[in-house]
């Protein structure tokens, strides 16, 4: 089976150093099993633009699990690219010169004259996929919008990925642009199209969102899985360095993991926190935020500035690389995660791989996707969330049960269970074609 995968995001994200996401996971995880397929033949595509489609080759250059994937896109295109990018590589060669405003100005204008005559190439070259639209099953987008774009290959089977559709359900989280890219990628799936959904609950959504243009028997249900990262680390030495790396004190500690944004909830953790430590005369717990700033960091550190106590408990430490999360993770007594909204709420099953007890929303798709591996909440509630943290935080025998727990329900999610999944509907797909 010959599929075409678009990794716009993944590709502009790696390239810009981006922070790795839910979604950047779960694409990229996605496309590493996809590769590994023998029933398989991968392609991968970047549809937005010129730009996106340079940096998606530069991408599987330069990522080793990727090289043996090839690029829809003509030949002489892939030659161009190459050349673009050997020019990059030659330019930070020359060090200091390369730097100088005069060469790197030259170099910037050589790469767009390369990437112009690229998307000419593009437009005109329409007997490459021609020829190549009949050797092509599916058409995935990992993102996109499927409306049809002039870099987008036609195909039998179109798919795309539904992750969650809070930007229409809860619109005062997000700017109106974001609300209008995500309005477009919904309004573009029709009746012919095939959606994967991470969580029964994004199904439901979806169909009540647009029911009428999409045919409810193409909305598939595919879970997602935590990456081989996350693991329960026992290796205290290693550990403690990690959490002396980014200031987090050999005390007991709250975890909290996720971008600082206002649907994530995160100023209700830190004022259920506070709830916690004042209520109970609690003088040894901390809380422990990690996740890059977003647009409620402001309101966090005004919150966390008014309150000394807070000053002295809560530790902001940015965003942590992966490598080093499973440490951060298995050394924490309890991870929170009150959301108001999530597709599927990736976070809480990393959590449990790493043997952390978990408290969570109850709400949307984290029920469905923690079963009764974790402790559940009404996010809008800090009285509960602080209720919660008292109960691990005081009972050693529940904060050892709910360890086993997780680390066992954690074990039905799998990134092969994942692509199964996606190959399944891929295949069933062309049955209902025949």
């Amino acid at each position: 089976m010959n599929v075409v995968y678009d990794i716009s995001v993944l590709s502009s994200v790696y390239n810009n150093n981006g922070h790795r996401t839910g979604i950047v996971r779960a694409i990229t995880n996605i496309a590493l099993e996809l590769s590994m397929r023998k029933d398989i033949k991968l392609y991968f595509s970047a549809t937005r633009n010129i730009e996106y489609m340079r940096n998606c080759f530069d991408f599987v250059k330069s990522t080793k699990a990727f090289n043996a994937v090839d690029l829809f896109i003509p030949r002489k295109v892939k030659i161009c690219f190459s050349i673009s990018r050997k020019l990059s590589m030659l330019q930070k060669s020359m060090g200091l010169l390369g730097r100088s405003i005069f060469v790197n100005k030259a170099f910037l204008f050589i790469k767009h004259r390369i990437l112009l005559f690229c998307e000419k190439i593009i437009l005109s070259d329409q007997k490459y996929y021609n020829q190549s639209i009949n050797n092509i099953n599916v058409y995935h987008s990992s993102f996109d919008s499927l409306s049809q774009d002039k870099l987008m290959p036609g195909s039998k089977k179109k798919f795309v990925i539904i992750y969650d559709l809070s930007p229409v359900l809860f619109p005062q989280f997000y700017d109106e642009h974001a609300v209008d890219v995500m309005k477009n990628i919904y309004d573009s799936i029709d009746k012919e199209t095939w959606v994967l959904c991470i969580s029964e609950a994004t199904r439901k959504d979806l169909i009540a969102y647009n029911g009428a243009e999409i045919d409810p028997s193409k909305v598939c249900v595919t879970y997602l899985a935590a990456s081989d990262f996350f693991y329960q680390s026992n290796d205290t030495l290693y550990n403690r360095s990690v959490l002396n790396k980014y200031c987090i004190p050999n005390k007991p500690y709250v975890l909290a993991l996720s971008i600082l944004h206002p649907r994530k909830n995160m100023l209700g953790v830190i004022e259920a926190f506070f709830e916690l430590i004042d209520k109970k005369g609690i003088s040894d717990l901390h809380l422990v935020m990690v996740g890059p700033s977003g647009s409620d960091t402001l309101n966090i550190l005004d919150t966390i500035s008014k309150n000394p106590r807070l000053k002295e408990r809560v530790i902001l430490t940015g965003f942590i690389q992966d490598h080093e999360l499973a440490a951060v993770y298995s050394e924490a007594n309890m991870f929170v995660y009150p959301s108001f909204y999530e597709g599927f709420g990736l976070p809480v099953i990393e959590a449990m791989q790493c043997g952390v007890p978990v408290i969570t929303s109850n709400n949307s798709s984290l029920p469905e996707v923690v079963g009764d591996a974790a402790i559940l909440v009404d996010p809008y509630s800090n009285t509960e969330i602080a209720d919660a943290m008292y109960q691990i935080y005081a009972d050693e025998q529940l904060y050892v049960d709910m360890s086993i727990k997780g680390l066992a329900h954690s074990k039905k999610f799998s990134w092969e269970r994942c692509v199964d999944d996606i190959v399944g509907s891929y295949r069933k797909s062309m049955a209902d074609e025949n």
